[in-house]
């Protein structure tokens, strides 16, 4: 049986398939190409939550929503034949730790606590937008990765994305809390996805609302 950590995981089984896929890492090892050879192992050993919704957003093509989660690690020996699989343990294992998966349109899963009260309104399939996304006048490809940055300065891209020209600093503004917002799409995003994913994100952890204000400018809206 091969045995695949968590470096190289998804080499082989985002190539395991009746014909062999596209491989995101490199090569493709030669047991699990074109399906043949012993089936692929999954082992993770106390591996962090992040890196477990990874795998997952990779093997299922979803860009992962959450709002703060619990410090946990995960250990994991089992054998998968697709992605499909892959996902469907790691869901499992989510599960077993109090952890749900909820599909979000077409693009996005929401990651949260069984007992979270998820007041954020779920996107619509078919609202999807081209991806690319145009930043000051300048067209990147739609990849985002906001890795733990204070909420205040996720305003200023946010405001890039909606081509706002910033923030009223007015007293709803200033009394944001300061918490964290860490986002990274799996899938290039369109203007309206990005927006919706931020937009998703302030109101789990800040309670927030994000609108359009006088003169190009937009305004944070409390929700709670």
């Amino acid at each position: 049986m091969k045995i695949f950590s968590l470096g190289n995981i998804l080499l082989a089984l985002c190539a395991w398939s009746v014909s062999a896929q596209v491989n995101p890492f490199g090569q493709t090892p030669s047991a699990v190409q074109n399906g043949t050879g012993p089936l692929p192992a999954i082992r993770l050993n106390n591996e962090p939550l992040s890196a477990v919704l990874d795998i997952y957003a990779q093997c299922t093509g979803r860009s992962v929503l959450h709002p703060t989660l619990p410090a946990m690690s995960f250990t994991l020996n089992a054998t998968a034949t697709n992605q499909a699989e892959v996902a469907s343990i790691i869901t499992a294992a989510l599960k077993e730790k109090g952890i749900i998966t909820v599909l979000d349109g077409d693009e996005f899963v929401r990651v949260m606590p069984e007992s979270w009260t998820d007041t954020a309104p779920f996107r619509s399939p078919q609202t999807n937008t081209s991806p690319g996304l145009t930043v000051n006048g300048t067209k990147s490809s739609g990849a985002i990765d906001i890795i733990n940055l204070p909420i205040q300065q996720v305003f200023p891209i946010y405001a890039a994305v909606a081509g706002a020209r910033g923030f009223d600093q007015d007293i709803n503004y200033q009394k944001v809390p300061p918490v964290l917002i860490a986002f990274k799409s799996q899938t290039p995003m369109g203007k309206a996805e990005a927006m919706y994913a931020l937009d998703t994100l302030f109101n789990w952890s800040a309670g927030i609302k994000v609108v359009p204000s006088a003169n190009g400018m937009l305004k944070v809206v409390r929700l709670r």
